[in-house]
């Protein structure tokens, strides 16, 4: 009998560890299954936020105000305050005198040891009166060593408020040379115009640009993002049976459409940014060469085609409600030139090739006098 009971007992806990592994097998898909879910809503959430990104490039920029406020410029970091490193700061703690005297004469010591223990008083008096007065030359060469820092600290101060009163005069200087209506200065006001501009991750957002006064002309040559800024996906989903995520392709007309969009929009909100920063009306016209930097499939060089090509004056900009525009339509109506074929890269005629002007030291002066000659011949056809 205690044998079968024994064998059932063993039966029991044996089927009692199947069932505990089948129930961690069902919560560890169950939390697989979780799992998956929860990253493929994570990417679908990026992703969303990367559409929005996308779609709203030109509404980011009207969102904004792109005029540069010189007192920004100037640095008002203040100097870290003076901190004496620990060893320094911090003094030896004061002599205990008890610690340096024997122990109390006891009865016996002072019937047979009064004389021995009245000199080891001595000497611990003296071993007392020896740590004060080290611990007071230790004290006056931590405190010369303090002094020098605190007053190598403070000439490091002295030195970083002139520092910071020169870069101070000099933003009062080219704010000064801005409003006055120097060249120079106006195209480096238009740099941080446009460096300032927030973009999307895969938006290069680089550019050379430069300014003719004499017909108020800003020319830009701007980088856009290529094709595959454009998500490959439409969105992601966990599958069960696979335990993986995968995702659906984004149609290749919506791709191209969006790219369409983020192209014009960067096109149209450069322009509007140039123009709306400039307060004291120094800009009368904007040239937008937008271009990318790619590879030739066929030849494998590298390649900068331009892909859009617009002009706009100060009153055509003006004229346009840029809330309520579509971008590309917006650029159709300023008769801008743009590649029939964007995702192919189809290059358009750039108004000012600054791949043609000469040496980096006279650039600017070049592509002025370009800009110049082109003043009154510059018409973009549709």
């Amino acid at each position: 009998m205690a044998q079968i009971g024994q064998e059932w007992t063993d039966e029991a806990a044996a089927r009692e560890r199947a069932r505990q592994e089948q129930e961690r097998l069902r919560q560890q898909q169950a939390d697989a299954i979780q799992q998956g879910e929860a990253e493929a809503a994570e990417l679908n959430k990026n992703l969303e936020a990367r559409y929005w990104a996308l779609q709203t490039i030109l509404e980011t920029g009207l969102a904004r105000q792109p005029e540069i406020h010189f007192d920004s410029l100037k640095d008002r970091t203040p100097y870290p305050a003076f901190v004496a490193p620990p060893h320094i700061a911090e003094s030896a703690p004061e002599q205990s005198r008890p610690a340096f005297m024997p122990r109390p004469i006891t009865l016996f010591g002072k019937l047979f040891g009064k004389q021995r223990h009245a000199r080891a008083v001595a000497r611990g008096l003296q071993a007392y009166q020896d740590a004060c007065i080290r611990r007071e030359q230790a004290k006056r060469e931590r405190l010369k060593v303090l002094d020098r820092l605190a007053a190598e600290h403070e000439r490091e101060e002295d030195a970083y408020a002139e520092r910071l009163s020169r870069q101070h005069a000099e933003v009062d200087e080219f704010e000064t040379r801005y409003r006055s209506g120097e060249a120079c200065a106006i195209s480096s006001y238009c740099e941080l115009v446009l460096s300032a501009s927030p973009y999307p991750a895969g938006c290069p957002a680089a550019f050379r640009l430069a300014y003719a006064p004499d017909s108020k002309q800003v020319a830009v040559n701007y980088q856009l993002p290529t094709f595959d800024v454009i998500p490959e996906e439409s969105d992601f989903r966990y599958l069960k049976a696979r335990d993986e995520i995968t995702f659906s392709a984004a149609k290749v007309l919506e791709r191209k459409a969006l790219y369409a969009e983020v192209v014009s929009g960067i096109a149209v909100r450069t322009m509007h940014e140039l123009f709306e920063a400039d307060t004291e009306h120094h800009i009368g016209v904007v040239v937008f060469n937008g271009y990318v930097r790619t590879i030739d499939p066929d030849t494998g060089s590298d390649i900068q085609p331009f892909l859009v090509a617009a002009r706009a004056t100060r009153d055509e900009m003006a004229r346009i409600d840029l809330r309520r525009v579509v971008p590309m339509a917006c650029l159709r109506q300023l008769k801008a030139q743009v590649s029939p074929n964007l995702s192919e890269l189809q290059p358009v005629p750039p108004i000012v090739d600054f791949n043609t002007v000469d040496p980096p030291a006279s650039e600017h002066g070049d592509i002025v006098a370009e800009l110049d000659q082109q003043a009154d011949l510059v018409e973009i056809t549709p």
